[in-house]
């Protein structure tokens, strides 16, 4: 076998393992100790304001950046938890409709110094240029604060 042939074959598998290595990392929350799952029904009391709205304006750039993505976002509104942002590859978090939903939603809280939205309802307003597409939410809703929390009694 020539030498410029065992180099080639080398450098190929090089290249190969090179390629199919990439970065890995794992996140895995592991406790030493059975834990036990308690669960308490609460029922909160709501004082009910006025009605509120929000907006969010934000951009994607290529269909997988996000420009303008809420620094601050309201969690487990607009159908769902998590975060994310920014890089959509790979499934990186919350689209970019949810993100902006959850800082529209935020928005409108911070106004009025409320804790939930009663009754909210979502308006998405996309404009697609191809390369990029604007997104703009926006959240009515009656604004409501927790009064206070009272457990709820399970009958046997």
């Amino acid at each position: 076998m020539s030498r410029s042939k065992t180099w080639l074959r080398v450098a190929l598998t090089s290249a190969l393992l090179v390629s199919l290595s990439g970065c890995y990392s794992l996140n895995k929350n592991s406790y030493s100790q059975v834990l036990l799952r308690t669960e308490a029904l609460v029922e909160p009391e709501l004082e009910i304001g006025p009605e509120i709205e929000g907006t969010h304006e934000m951009s994607v750039l290529f269909n997988c950046f996000n420009i303008g993505s809420p620094e601050k976002k309201a969690d487990n509104t607009a159908g769902g938890g998590g975060g994310g942002g920014g890089f959509l590859f790979f499934g990186g978090g919350a689209g970019p409709d949810e993100l902006a939903k959850k800082g529209a939603a935020f928005n409108a809280m911070e106004q009025g110094g409320f804790d939930y939205i009663v009754g909210a309802q979502y308006t998405i307003e996309q404009t697609n240029y191809f390369v990029f597409k604007t997104i703009k939410a926006t959240v009515k809703g009656y604004g409501a604060k927790v009064k206070s929390v009272s457990q709820v009694k399970l009958q046997p």
